[in-house]
């Protein structure tokens, strides 16, 4: 197995890095959507990111590939911003699956009407992971670097907003700002990570990891940095089983993180019997 991986890096080594690096920011980002209790916000935003996409595939500008990053960013802020000001009325969820909905529906069409636009949703939907560049690994490193030292700053408000919010006004902390600065993190990171590793990769990483990590620790404070490792070490297991079986690496690390959140649960409930 060792010596596959190895044999391979040449070629793909941009793309590997890429997955495992997606995986990382992914994985502490989605702790807040998890916390929040809006996982399906999560699904809502990457269909966004691909309607971005897709407006750039159907004004044949699909060599511009920083407008695709632009386009993809915005749209996922924008859909974080209109939830999450939201957030405190009681249709919000349902406002979360109206826009995934349309989203859907919007990419499908709007893709459709391009000679070569259903080939480029089918690969932002497959989560190929291949084809990376380096530029994409350089930036994905830079935002893990800022995302992983931000959360670690301001880990004690932000696991106080994610259990006690209204405290936060006695920590002299405004709510509002708050609340958007995390919805404009959430939607950078998921708009540069559906350009990256797709739709089922961004969506998988983003909820599953923590799905595992909240089986397996019972200490709050632990579950964002278990879950990074969690994604980090099932991302290489599904490159590996990926090239030995010749399967789409994003779709293969997404089914094996599928398959330990059972796992995990089993794990869990032996350790408390």
């Amino acid at each position: 197995m060792i010596e596959i991986f190895i044999s391979t890096l040449p070629l793909f080594a941009a793309s590997y890095l890429s997955c495992l690096l997606s995986a990382s920011v992914l994985a502490i980002s989605g702790f807040v959507l998890v916390g929040k209790k809006q996982e399906f916000l999560g699904a809502s935003m990457s269909q966004a990111s691909m309607l971005g996409i897709g407006i750039v595939v159907i004004f044949d500008w699909i060599n511009a590939q920083y407008l695709t990053y632009v386009t993809s960013i915005l749209l996922a802020c924008l859909t974080s911003f209109w939830v999450y000001n939201k957030s405190g009325n009681s249709y919000a969820s349902s406002v979360t699956a109206y826009l995934f909905i349309f989203f859907s529906a919007a990419v499908m069409v709007m893709i459709a009407m391009s000679p070569h636009g259903m080939e480029e949703v089918k690969v932002l939907s497959s989560a190929s992971l291949i084809g990376s560049s380096w530029s994409e690994v350089y930036w994905m490193t830079a935002m893990n670097i800022f995302v992983i030292t931000l959360f670690w700053r301001y880990r004690r408000q932000i696991f106080l907003y994610l259990v006690d919010p209204q405290f936060l006004s006695t920590c002299r902390i405004n709510f509002n700002r708050f609340n958007y600065g995390v919805a404009l993190l959430l939607g950078i990171v998921i708009g540069t990570c559906l350009k990256v590793s797709g739709f089922l990769f961004t969506f998988g990483y983003l909820i599953l990891p923590v799905l595992c990590a909240k089986n397996l620790s019972n200490r709050y404070f632990r579950i964002p940095w278990l879950a990074v490792i969690i994604a980090v070490i099932f991302g290489m297991l599904g490159i590996n089983f990926s090239i030995i079986f010749d399967l789409p690496p994003g779709a293969t690390c997404v089914l094996l993180l599928s398959l330990a959140v059972p796992i995990t649960i089993t794990i869990r409930n032996i350790l408390k019997a």
